[in-house]
């Protein structure tokens, strides 16, 4: 719910539509990563790989992402 609030409204679907290619890019490169380690036979190492992408978006949002609670899109465009 937050990623499109971020976004203001003129570019809000732009936005989404980047987020979505980013979702179909992560899609592609994932189970080729997993099946690499498991051949490896190091399934703990793809498990670390696929935590460390929320963390790294979420770690991203902390630092750059701006307050919206309490306020109108219109405010958050200025």
């Amino acid at each position: 719910m937050y990623t499109p609030e971020l976004y203001p409204t003129s570019i809000r679907a732009m936005g989404c539509g980047v987020g979505g290619a980013w979702l179909k890019v992560a899609a592609i490169f994932a189970p080729a990563n997993v099946s690499k380690t498991m051949i490896g036979g190091n399934l703990e190492v793809a498990f670390y790989i696929l935590a460390a992408v929320p963390l790294l978006a979420a770690i991203t949002v902390h630092f750059l992402g701006i307050e919206t609670k309490r306020k109108v899109l219109e405010q958050l465009e200025a």
